[in-house]
């Protein structure tokens, strides 16, 4: 199992603007790491939106890679758009090969 940020109060990453990159991406991981004992260096963007604005801010706050839930990875920063899916709980097996088969 692996624990990673998903921002301070889930604001969507789009819509960032100046000291909201500290708070948002810094403060998580200080408070989780704290918490866990260890580094948080992965990211879940909020709703799965994203911009490439994100990428260095994401680097800078010492994260190494980044998911997104809509579209294909960024050839640009394909680390920082890592495609994901949410799987609901009344998923049987077939119903979740046929949703990765579908959205990659």
């Amino acid at each position: 199992m692996t624990i990673g940020a998903h921002t301070w109060d889930h604001q969507p990453v789009p819509d960032y603007r100046g000291g909201d990159w500290r708070v948002q991406l810094r403060r998580p991981a200080q408070e989780l790491g704290r918490l866990v004992g260890h580094p948080v260096r992965l990211f879940a963007y909020p709703y799965g939106r994203w911009t490439r604005a994100a990428f260095p801010k994401l680097r800078q706050a010492g994260y190494v890679a980044a998911f997104q839930l809509v579209g294909p990875m960024d050839p640009t920063g394909p680390r920082w758009t890592i495609r994901r899916i949410m799987v609901a709980p009344t998923w049987n097996e077939a119903t979740l090969l046929d949703q990765i088969d579908h959205s990659f």
